[in-house]
């Protein structure tokens, strides 16, 4: 087995641990896909060059850890839904090749470090559903960054942060926080900007109309602040993808990453993961099924109607 390079043991019913033999032998690996088990333990390490997909285990132990066991030049890495704890050390700025990091749905605490800057070639990013705490300082340099979630952790302190160098960001994720102050008006840099959650925050003030000139935006929620102004009448004239027969996929996204793979996403659901390269990687349905909210309730959509869906909510707050 010492010159297999891609393995995918996924969506079985493996449990217990990884075998540290199989780290050792396997040592040309540069694709490792073992998500959906009931894997567990420690991380081994692993000297992947590619892709190491690990959610939607039981894997413990902290992240300083897991950091540790992987390589550095790894172009993605997949630890989602898992129990991995303690905080986001500073040595993640080591990664700086890396292109997708989805951390998402763990017990991850403390404060974002500003080493994070340093993952230049980030394009997906998601640290939502943990407990990370405090103002974020700086997130204003990752100029290949399209995707950004944060949302449903306990971040605070007002959206002064600057984005605006995200040139290629299409989808902002800042939902169930605790983020307070005014929406910022730089947000219209954002240009093509076409998912923005805010929502389940402490948000006041006017709804800005800087937000008018997000022309390429596609669903846009605002609800469960304390925004206090009209809604301004310029959003009227917000096509809500109405326009643009370039984007042929609603809210859904397909973006290229990595060396010839393609992920096909939606909000924070994957819902195809391939290689460019026939023959070479199975399509990998992961998700069939994305969440929307309506009035107070939690609806579930699947097939094809999510490539048409697009929305504006401004529900529960104090507008006038």
């Amino acid at each position: 087995m010492k010159e297999l390079w891609s393995l995918d043991f996924s969506h079985n019913y493996f449990s217990g641990e990884i075998p540290k033999q199989l780290a050792i032998e396997c040592n040309e690996l540069q694709y490792l896909k073992l998500s959906n088990n009931f894997l567990e333990g420690n991380i081994p390490k692993f000297h992947i060059s590619e892709v190491l997909f690990l959610n939607n285990n039981n894997f413990s132990g902290t992240l300083e850890d897991v950091l540790g066991n992987i390589n550095a030049g790894l172009d993605m890495l997949h630890i989602s839904n898992n129990s991995i704890s303690g905080t986001i050390p500073s040595s993640i700025g080591m990664f700086s090749k890396m292109r997708v990091l989805f951390m998402a749905e763990n017990l991850l605490e403390g404060e974002i470090p500003i080493e994070i800057s340093n993952m230049t070639s980030l394009e997906i990013m998601d640290l939502s559903q943990n407990k990370l705490i405090g103002p974020i300082t700086d997130l204003s340099y990752f100029p290949n960054l399209k995707f950004l979630y944060l949302g449903k952790n306990d971040l605070s302190g007002s959206i002064t942060f600057d984005l605006s160098g995200m040139s290629q960001l299409e989808l902002l994720d800042l939902t169930d926080n605790k983020f307070s102050g005014k929406i910022p008006n730089w947000m219209d840099k954002l240009s093509k900007l076409r998912v923005l959650l805010l929502g389940g925050n402490n948000l006041e003030g006017d709804i800005p109309t800087q937000l008018c000139l997000l022309e390429k935006i596609k669903i846009m929620d605002l609800s469960r602040n304390m925004l206090n102004s009209s809604i301004p009448s310029c959003f009227r004239n917000l096509p809500f993808g109405q326009y643009h027969d370039d984007d042929n996929y609603g809210p859904i996204f397909e973006t290229t990453v990595g060396n010839g793979y393609v992920i096909r996403y939606f909000f924070n659901s994957i819902l195809k993961f391939e290689s460019l390269v026939p023959n070479e990687l199975d399509d990998n349905l992961l998700h069939l099924e994305a969440e929307f909210r309506t009035k107070h309730m939690d609806y579930y959509y699947k097939g094809k109607v999510l490539e048409n869906m697009t929305g504006l909510d401004l529900s529960c707050n104090n507008l006038i």
